[in-house]
């Protein structure tokens, strides 16, 4: 009897639950967060039959337009003085890290030697060109990607507003042989900016062991070229960060205590390499 009271307690609790006449809470759903994309599109500039001749361009197709930006991936290259491994961040740079993952997919790199050293106040050494004189590549070209980064707080300087500054002039002595009497300073003296002019400072500092892309002096010419510092090195912020050497800077190292050949008079602090790299294979695997 008493299980039977339970029984019927329990059934009238559920169809009072039950009462459409009830009041009703509605309850508010939180929206599913947004993924983030997992891959960029990319803008590869082909370059005309013209410059693909000129400077012996080599043709490697291109990489697909979406790339994985997702990811990391390293870079390993095995080389007849030792293996040279660089880690890559395709979250960062994604269209660099999809190039030389394509190119040296097609074997681009294969049996190429590093043709640039420099010492002094920039120290690097460049590979990455087929023709082995520092005007080669495949046939097209893309935009640098996250210079910003270099920079303290990860963003440049602001731009400059208004008119641009005019340095303030001095008269200093001209002791030259052509002197010849200014005519706002007098006999032997010349008008010369301040030897302290301020002026703004949108270098960085590429540190020992990262990987740059080259490229020329117009932007978005990046290309199959890269340079690796093996010291600490100030430059404008105009190459794309493709990575850090996490194995194997004592090769580069080998190769900068070689010395180098000048490539003129004109500039001796940069040339050939007096200690060959042999790029025998290039790999690329994302993770």
């Amino acid at each position: 009897m008493i299980r039977r009271l339970l029984l019927v307690g329990l059934l009238a609790g559920a169809l009072a639950a039950c009462d459409a006449s009830a009041p009703v809470r509605a309850g508010r759903l939180s929206p599913a967060p947004t993924p983030a994309p997992t891959t960029v599109n990319c803008h590869w500039s082909l370059l005309d039959l013209d410059t693909v001749q000129r400077y012996h361009l080599v043709d490697a197709g291109y990489p697909p337009l979406d790339v994985p930006r997702n990811r990391t991936a390293v870079m390993t290259i095995d080389t007849d003085l030792g293996v040279i491994e660089i880690d890559m961040d395709a979250r960062r740079t994604p269209c660099a890290v999809a190039s030389f993952a394509h190119l040296a997919g097609r074997g681009f790199f294969d049996g190429t030697a590093c043709h640039r050293l420099t010492r002094g106040g920039l120290s690097v050494l460049q590979c990455g060109d087929p023709s082995g004189n520092g005007t080669g590549g495949p046939t097209y070209r893309y935009a640098e990607e996250d210079t910003a980064s270099l920079y303290p707080g990860g963003s440049p300087p602001p731009s400059p507003t208004g008119p641009p500054s005019v340095p303030t002039l001095f008269c200093v002595p001209d002791d030259s042989a052509n002197a010849q009497n200014d005519v706002v300073c007098g006999p032997g003296q010349r008008l010369s900016p301040a030897p302290h002019e301020p002026r703004e400072d949108t270098t960085v500092i590429y540190r020992r062991g990262t990987v740059g892309v080259a490229r020329t002096s117009e932007p978005g010419t990046s290309g199959s070229q890269f340079f690796v510092s093996y010291a600490d090195n100030r430059l404008d912020a105009d190459y794309t960060p493709l990575g850090t050497v996490t194995r194997g800077l004592d090769v580069i190292d080998t190769v900068a205590r070689g010395g180098l050949t000048p490539s003129s008079s004109d500039s001796p602090d940069e040339g050939t390499p007096n200690t060959r790299l042999v790029l025998r294979r290039v790999t690329v695997v994302y993770r």
